[in-house]
């Protein structure tokens, strides 16, 4: 009786996870018989159940993918690398394919900066809101960064009179007590285990006098 000697196409693992900007490689394995020596390896992607090839010519972006390296690298993951793999293997006979595998990029957190420019009255307290989405990792710290009409820029001390807010659970930042020294751009940073997102910046004006 005569066997088909496709090659075999193994993925060892069914998914894999990589937090965002990270590169993450999808570990392929094929064995194919001497007399039937792979010529060519592929990759696809599925998505609701139709299967397209991945263009991996790409260096800045992929790596592997071939007879040589058949595991597929992914740089710089981010949201567009969400989905199924399927890696694929063709020698002389034909083509065999390994079970789909499934890559999660886990998500830094964003950013919804209710204004970008805010004018205080000299004396008067105001609130810097920002609101901060991370649903696919937990948000471990907030800090805030102040840069001065000067240039300088020293991260906010929160608790010690002068500011106030700046927490997991409430990341706005309270300006207390203003004064002309406030003035100049504010920026939010936020870290999560999927890693570290900065705001844009947040501009702060204070009128009026002391006197």
């Amino acid at each position: 009786m005569f066997v088909v000697d496709l090659p075999r196409v193994t993925i060892e693992k069914d998914s894999y996870s990589v937090n965002e900007g990270n590169a993450v490689t999808l570990a392929c394995t094929v064995l194919s018989s001497t007399s039937t020596s792979v010529v060519d390896v592929s990759w696809q992607t599925i998505e609701n159940g139709v299967s397209s090839s991945l263009n991996v010519n790409n260096p800045s972006k992929y790596a592997g993918a071939s007879v040589s390296n058949p595991s597929l690298t992914i740089f710089n993951a981010d949201s567009n690398d969400n989905g199924q793999y399927r890696c694929t293997a063709t020698n002389t006979v034909g083509t065999g394919e390994s079970a789909i595998t499934t890559l999660k990029v886990i998500a830094k957190p964003t950013f919804r900066i209710t204004q970008d420019s805010y004018t205080v009255n000299y004396g008067s307290n105001v609130t810097l809101q920002v609101t901060i989405s991370s649903p696919d990792a937990p948000i471990l710290a907030i800090n805030w960064q102040h840069t001065t009409t000067a240039g300088a820029t020293n991260y906010v001390l929160v608790g010690y009179g002068k500011y106030d807010g700046a927490t997991i659970s409430s990341p706005s930042l309270r300006v207390l007590s203003s004064t002309f020294d406030d003035e100049g751009t504010y920026r939010c940073l936020v870290t999560s285990s999927a890693g570290s997102t900065t705001s844009g910046p947040i501009s702060l004006s204070v009128i009026g006098s002391k006197y």
